[in-house]
């Protein structure tokens, strides 16, 4: 958690980090860097504190994680850029978000934030027209068509194996009071300035600071590795940030109080970003922010992560989202049976799909029971001796 946070926080706590790294077991440290996947990025800082001689099996798997990561980087990189030149061509308002863009701009290494994939977001009213025009790099994907209530995004393939996955959102959160309009992520490129580089959009660092907060909250705040680029991006723009920069995107969107106060105040005891420099944090310590931070452990295991994340995004949604949230969660259309619970399309499948599709819902209420009954140790937050 020290070595993921903030650096204003780190140099400030110098003298604690000496002690842990000297009584840490390199197995173990491993172990945790590779299930949080934060090896490349926290790894290095740690072998970078210590030296190579304490941590040497660290320092090779971090050394090793970087220069595979900046290889796959480099063509998601190239990628990200051919897509957002092909949709300015196009007129098509476009700005990225996550993925290499952001591992570029605030860790200067596309090796030190591995991606999956590349994430753009795009004029919700344009969706069909984006999704044609990236259909021209070669990419397949859905057909044209109103997207699904509770879809976020188009995922498009490419057919060489080498070639990242896109994901082309319209919005990236259901928090907002216009969310099947396309939410705070509609606004902000609405709000997106020219990066100075050519067509390009860039966020503007406030809007951008809240997308990423909200994205945490969406996903239910798992593991430690947005916190950390969330961090890495305050070292890089908190600086153009005035005080209580996140406090007017709040004002303009009442609904968006919990999800991005939780989000902010967990952030803050994780890696020390200064949250209440940013909004009233308020919000975060109503009955429904306090227990959506109890679910939310930085180390949760795969299996609990995804299964306490639905409970935590409800718990941020609050009643004016619950309907969304029931069919998002809980009403699941057989296809998406069939990928949750990865049952194959056959006809002989039919009836087996139609049950667990009516057993998900209570599938998930047990779940929701018993992470509310049996939540799991959560370290405590860092002193980071916020101003």
């Amino acid at each position: 958690m020290l070595f993921a946070g903030c650096a204003a926080g780190r140099a400030k706590l110098t003298s604690r980090v000496e002690i842990l790294l000297a009584a840490s077991d390199e197995g173990r440290l491993r172990s945790l860097l590779d299930r949080l996947q934060l090896v490349e990025h926290v790894g290095g800082r740690i072998v970078a504190a210590a030296g190579e001689e304490r941590f040497p099996r660290l320092a090779l798997a971090a050394w090793g994680s970087t220069v595979a990561a900046r290889t796959r980087g480099e063509v998601q990189a190239v990628v990200q850029f051919a897509a957002l030149e092909r949709l300015a061509r196009a007129g098509i308002r476009a700005a990225p978000i996550k993925g290499p863009d952001l591992a570029l701009r605030v860790y200067g290494d596309l090796g030190l934030r591995p991606c999956a994939d590349v994430d753009i977001v795009v004029d919700p009213e344009r969706l069909d027209d984006a999704v044609a025009v990236l259909r021209t790099l070669g990419y397949e994907g859905p057909p044209a068509g109103s997207p699904w209530l509770t879809d976020l995004h188009r995922g498009l393939a490419h057919p060489l194996a080498a070639m990242p996955a896109l994901e082309v959102h319209w919005r990236t959160e259901w928090y907002s009071a216009n969310a099947s309009s396309g939410g705070l992520a509609r606004t902000a490129l609405q709000r997106a300035v020219p990066d100075g580089r050519g067509r390009r959009l860039r966020f503007r660092p406030a809007d951008e600071l809240a997308l990423l907060l909200l994205v945490y909250a969406r996903d239910g705040m798992p593991g430690l590795r947005l916190p950390a680029d969330i961090a890495a991006w305050w070292d890089r723009y908190g600086r153009e940030l005035q005080l209580g920069a996140l406090q007017d995107i709040v004002d303009a969107d009442p609904r968006l109080a919990v999800p991005l106060a939780t989000a902010a105040a967990t952030c803050g005891g994780l890696v020390g970003l200064p949250s209440q420099r940013l909004l009233d944090l308020g919000p975060a310590r109503t009955s429904r922010g306090r227990l959506a931070r109890s679910l939310a452990s930085p180390f949760l295991d795969e299996r609990r992560k995804h299964s306490a994340a639905p409970l935590v995004d409800g718990l941020l949604g609050g009643r004016t989202a619950l309907a969304t949230f029931v069919r998002r969660r809980l009403l699941l259309s057989t296809g998406r049976v069939n990928a949750m619970y990865e049952r194959p399309r056959s006809p002989g499948g039919r009836a087996r799909v139609r049950i667990l599709q009516a057993q998900h819902p209570i599938r998930q209420l047990v779940y929701f029971v018993g992470h509310v009954g049996s939540r799991p140790p959560r370290p405590p937050d860092v002193e980071w001796g916020w101003d």
